[in-house]
């Protein structure tokens, strides 16, 4: 029995078919918008997402997100308020990993938590 070979054709169709099974919206990103997007939070019509240590807001509809926060600490886990107004997260801007919030629409954190 021959395994090596049917594995090497298994391999070759599956390197040609995978790229066709991604997302049409994948394949036609512009490289510069593709990342590593991590723990979403969507409330009407605007999400806020962890990238780059940093959180960031944007519209469901897309388009360029906006920076909320630029700390050289890491703001992860945020989530919107019921009213979209605000945005709760985690952050470790003093060491250890604490509880902040602010305007959805960016500006200074308030701590909530002190461990």
């Amino acid at each position: 029995m021959r395994v090596l070979p049917l594995s090497r054709y298994l391999w070759s169709a599956l390197g040609v078919l995978v790229p066709l099974l991604e997302p049409a919206s994948l394949r036609a990103a512009d490289p510069g918008t593709l990342g590593y997007y991590r723990f979403p939070s969507v409330r009407g019509n605007s999400v806020v997402f962890t990238a780059e240590g940093d959180l960031w807001k944007v519209s469901l509809e897309g388009g360029l997100a906006q920076r909320l926060t630029s700390h050289l600490g890491e703001e992860t886990r945020a989530a919107l308020s019921p009213d979209g107004r605000w945005v709760a997260f985690s952050a470790t801007y003093d060491g250890p990993t604490e509880a902040y919030v602010m305007s959805a629409e960016g500006g200074i954190p308030r701590r909530l938590t002190w461990d």
